[in-house]
């Protein structure tokens, strides 16, 4: 589990400097900001962060995936 969260970390860092997900997921899951919290700071409704959560987490998972083939 810890390994996964590392590489999670990891996707999340190299994610962020080209889409919002990265950072979404950064903010939700590594700093624990409310989602409401994240929709201000993109100055956005919640719907849209749901969103960026929804997408973030299925990259996540099928990068994780790759990583485990590659290993």
């Amino acid at each position: 589990v810890n390994a996964e969260l590392t590489e999670t970390c990891r996707y999340a860092i190299r994610r962020k400097e080209s889409s919002r997900t990265g950072s979404v997921l950064i903010l939700r899951f590594f700093h624990g900001y409310y989602i409401h919290e994240i929709a201000q700071l993109l100055r956005t409704q919640k719907q849209p962060v749901y969103d960026l959560l929804r997408i973030a987490r299925r990259e996540a998972r099928v990068f994780l995936g790759t990583q485990k083939l590659c290993d």
